[in-house]
């Protein structure tokens, strides 16, 4: 089969039942100006997503995944046109279902790998992934199933092996989303709170307090427990072998359509402050204290080893938790009217916080953040991931507070591009 591209090329592609492989496709420099480096030099361009390339549209909302041979797994999320063509997305020599229609935006199950080395990437095998959780060497993908026969609707998924490029199927377990995933130290995975969106109440949605563990070594699920408050969108860190800790997300009413958090009926969802101890052994949960700010969309949680948790939100900047105390100690805004925060902890103890447009570390010792560097293109609902090379990879997104079509990165609002920031280059300079 051949596929035409932008500038009237024509690239092979090779079609297997596992996966579609474009290695070899170019992007022409006076589409994408590779190389371009950012004001103060630290970030550069590296590539591109293949979504535009074959779609002619963009992908954001998605999630990223670091491999130990250092590329980089690309997963789901949301791509928009104005100009979408379902007609034209069927001819593409491409196994292709969109989850979610909507207007000109859907949601997609495709998911790419990208190499680093050669800014150029591979299709993957056709996987629903809304939590993806890196087992090494295999990715494991929970997806959200709904269907109009509840009965049918389930969280469903695979795992997904990269050295050989097959997917093995686990077991389904009942519908709920915006749950909450973490990995655990003995390789179980956790699955916390989340909602019914298909068992409305007068009130709203179900909302759930159970923690269920799934177990890819025996591929079964089990109920450990539940929680003080019925929570979704949660963080949540593992302190210990037997305890974990959550905060933070919305919460909700129960089956009684009632809300338990502050046993009222008929007000709207509540944001949590309120940060839970779970015990793994008991199954218990206690409330060991409150945050300062509430947290209602996943913040970053960052266990130090002096016992304080640092909490990086996307949009209320970081706070410093004491985790004996059950007390917060101390409060950095960053910059208030971002929303779109990224954060990762650095070989030297700091952090690297990405924000719509400026590029900051900050240090927990001091308290103090300064601006080291703005992304060459501000971006909003992007994906970073760091790689064990200490680079970290800012990709794709919708373009962030700038006129349309203001240079050739990208076409209306939608951005395809990939920006690289060494930290080596953070120690060189001795910042």
């Amino acid at each position: 089969m051949r596929l035409k591209t932008h500038k009237n090329k024509t690239l092979t592609m090779a079609v297997s039942i596992i996966l579609v492989s474009l290695t070899g496709c170019t992007h022409p420099s006076d589409y994408f100006p590779n190389g371009i480096k950012s004001k103060n030099g630290f970030l550069k361009l590296t590539g591109r997503t293949l979504v535009k390339h074959a779609y002619d549209s963009s992908r954001l909302e998605m999630d990223s995944i670091a491999l130990s041979n250092g590329n980089i797994l690309i997963l789901q999320g949301r791509i928009q046109n104005k100009k979408l063509d379902l007609k034209k997305l069927k001819s593409i020599p491409v196994k292709f279902e969109p989850l979610e229609i909507k207007d000109t935006h859907f949601i997609t199950d495709y998911n790419e790998l990208y190499n680093p080395k050669t800014g150029q990437s591979n299709f993957l095998p056709l996987l629903p992934c809304w939590h993806a959780i890196n087992l090494k060497p295999s990715i494991l993908c929970l997806h959200e199933k709904s269907n109009l026969d509840k009965k049918a609707s389930c969280i469903t998924g695979g795992s997904y092996n990269p050295k050989n490029n097959t997917i093995t199927q686990i077991k389904n377990y009942s519908f709920r989303e915006k749950y909450t995933t973490l990995h655990l130290s003995d390789g179980r995975i956790l699955l916390i709170g989340g909602y019914d969106s298909q068992s409305f109440t007068r009130n709203g949605a179900y909302f759930f307090s159970s923690v269920v563990a799934y177990d890819p070594n025996t591929n079964t699920y089990s109920k450990i427990g539940q929680l003080k408050t019925l929570r979704t969108d949660a963080s949540a860190i593992q302190l210990s072998k037997s305890e974990i800790l959550i905060l933070g997300g919305e919460g909700g009413f129960s089956e009684k359509g009632k809300d338990i958090v502050n046993n009222l009926p008929n007000i709207g969802i509540p944001d949590l402050n309120k940060v839970e101890v779970f015990n793994l052994e008991t199954g218990k949960s206690r409330i060991a204290g409150e945050t300062l700010r509430w947290y209602p969309i996943q913040a970053k949680l960052f266990k130090l080893s002096d016992n304080k948790l640092v909490i990086i939100d996307k949009g209320q900047g970081v706070e410093i938790w004491d985790i004996e105390k059950g007390k917060n100690i101390a409060v950095n805004s960053l910059d208030k009217s971002s929303r779109y925060r990224n954060a990762f902890l650095l070989p030297d103890g700091r952090f690297l916080i990405i924000e719509h447009k400026e590029v900051k570390l900050y240090d927990p010792k001091t308290n103090q953040s300064k601006v080291i560097d703005e992304l060459i293109v501000p971006r909003r609902d992007y994906t970073a991931v760091m790689t064990l090379d200490n680079k970290i990879w800012i990709i794709g997104g919708i373009e962030y507070n700038l006129p349309r079509k203001s240079s050739l990165l990208h076409q209306d609002n939608e951005l395809d591009s990939i920006e690289m920031l060494d930290y080596n280059e953070i120690k060189k300079r001795g910042i």
